[in-house]
This record gives C-alpha cells, structure tokens and sequence, in this order.
C-alpha cells in the first residue's frame, strides 16, 4: 500500500495514549503573543463567541468553495456555526433589550429604542 511521505498510517500515530489524570489541564498558556486566548472577561467573550462561530462558518465555506470532496463534510459544521452564531446573537439582543426596549434612563434628547417597533 502506497502512503503518501510524511503523512501517519493512522490519526493516533506518534500520540501517547493515557487517561486524563488530575490536575490535568485542558488548556495551557505557552506564549500570550501566539496563543489563542481564552478571555476571561464574561462581556468580551460574550462579544467574541458568536463572531468567532460565524467566522468559523466563513471559513469552512471558504473550505468547501476550494475543495469540492470535502463539500459534503463541511456542511453540517457550517449551518452548526451560523445557527450558533445567530442563537448567540440574539442572546445579546435579549440581553440588551431584557423588556423589549433598552434598560437605562431616556432623556429629552433620547429617542426611545424598542425592539417593538422594528416589527
């Protein structure tokens, strides 16, 4: 059987393989300038997750554009990104808006803003 060079015989070659012990970490900061970071600011993650999914979707589309085998695949992770991203999304709308219009004090000056009235 002809294997292409460079590539493992199967996904687990070269892997220790051993159950999670305590005090095991999922994740580990090796270096802040080329890790990607998982913030700690609830509101900033808040920000980042659904843009983050609907980025992902992007590039699985971006995938599937230049790989036309893999098209089939991709497409349930696709439509699993963008439904996250728009559930997300309108998580913060909801949060934005908890009564239907936004929670703080209207002035003279401020128009009232309701999700109401984009219906």
């Amino acid at each position: 059987m002809n294997e292409p060079i460079g590539r493992p015989t199967s996904e687990t070659d070269g892997l220790e393989e051993r159950w999670p012990r305590d005090g095991d970490l999922l994740f580990i900061e090796a270096s802040w300038a080329s890790d990607a970071q998982i913030v700690r600011d609830p509101k900033e993650r808040f920000y980042r997750m659904p843009m983050g999914y609907m980025r992902a979707g992007d590039v699985l589309i971006e995938r599937a554009i230049d790989d036309i085998a893999d098209r089939r695949n991709v497409v349930y992770a696709v439509l699993f990104c963008y439904r996250q991203s728009i559930e997300l999304f309108l998580k913060q709308l909801i949060e934005a808006f908890p009564n239907g219009t936004r929670n703080r004090k209207l002035t003279h000056t401020q128009p009232e803003c309701s999700l109401e009235s984009l219906c």
